[in-house]
């Protein structure tokens, strides 16, 4: 009888950890279709008009949303934290570094950090997908 048990608690937890798994991938792919959409608007329109678009929550899932960063690490646009938007300290400088390694060599890429989650105000870690929008600027979606 235990060991029906323990196997059956096995299986429900493997179970579980592949749905989660497959959501996890899922929202990965919903980061890198927003930074796509933010590129191709950026294509059409101005920078302003971009992180004006950004700033109104525009590129955004109920897991993921869109920023724009300067090649210095400035927040130039965020979907939620409007407080930082202007501010450069608001990565550590080795993930701006990576972030720019990768924009450099690739153009675009993901990247795996630590960051505060808007929707639980906790420092937890992130994957990102960023792509270069001009010489400056780069847009950046991600899940926690």
């Amino acid at each position: 009888m235990i060991k029906i048990l323990v196997i059956s608690l096995f299986l429900l937890s493997s179970m579980t950890a592949h749905a989660e798994s497959k959501n996890d991938k899922h929202n990965w792919q919903v980061a890198k279709k927003l930074v796509l959409e933010a590129t191709s608007f950026a294509k059409h329109h101005d920078q302003l008009s971009l992180f004006d678009t950004i700033n109104k929550a525009q590129f955004v899932t109920p897991n993921s949303y869109v920023f724009a960063l300067s090649t210095d690490g400035t927040v130039l646009a965020h979907s939620y934290q409007k407080d930082i938007i202007g501010q450069h300290t608001v990565l550590e400088e080795k993930y701006i570094q990576r972030m720019l390694d990768i924009i450099n060599q690739y153009g675009q890429g993901w990247i795996e950090y630590h960051f505060t989650d808007p929707a639980t105000g906790k420092d937890m870690p992130k994957l990102s997908y960023i792509k270069r929008v001009s010489e400056v600027v780069f847009v950046g979606a991600g899940v926690y």
